[in-house]
């Protein structure tokens, strides 16, 4: 900037460049760390619900809440949420599969190992994860959930 410069102005034009990067990376960043997926919190769930284009249902069971997003296509989704907002079980029926990316997050790339591990149906039993997704055309079933996360009272068969 010259000694001379005045606040009225314009900005120069790399650094118009470099404020326009900075913001639109400040903004891809929050939106990746605020999906509502396996581990995530509850304050994303307007976003997967965006995401998918689902209408949503909030419901509280005595050690858990429960939120149920239901597609366009017929897919229910179920998230299953902790006292503390933390996301750590999902469960879905439908005549087609959820987005399991968006819903698996990070834990999306064991779901895959196992897909191509097998012919039908995937398990993935872990200490940290288990993934079970099955079904046949127009009827297909999961659930996916982190076993170190389920709060107290709260079974394995008791997500669906």
């Amino acid at each position: 900037m010259r000694p001379s410069a005045t606040l009225n102005e314009p900005m120069p034009l790399t650094l118009r460049r470099a404020l326009h990067l900075t913001l639109t990376l400040t903004l891809c960043i929050a939106a990746l760390a605020a999906r509502a997926e396996l581990g995530g919190t509850q304050a994303s769930l307007a976003l997967d619900q965006a995401n998918l284009g689902a209408s949503l249902r909030l419901s509280k069971e005595p050690s858990y809440q429960l939120a149920v997003l239901t597609l366009p296509n017929g897919v229910r989704v179920r998230e299953y949420l902790s006292a503390s907002g933390q996301i750590f079980a999902i469960g879905w029926d439908g005549p087609q599969l959820p987005d399991l990316e968006l819903l698996l997050g990070n834990h999306h790339p064991s779901y895959l190992d196992a897909m191509g591990q097998r012919s039908r149906g995937v398990r993935v039993q872990r200490p940290d994860l288990v993934i079970e997704s099955g079904g046949m055309m127009r009827a297909y079933v999961g659930r996916a959930y982190l076993p170190t996360l389920l709060p107290a009272g709260v079974r394995p068969q008791d997500i669906q």
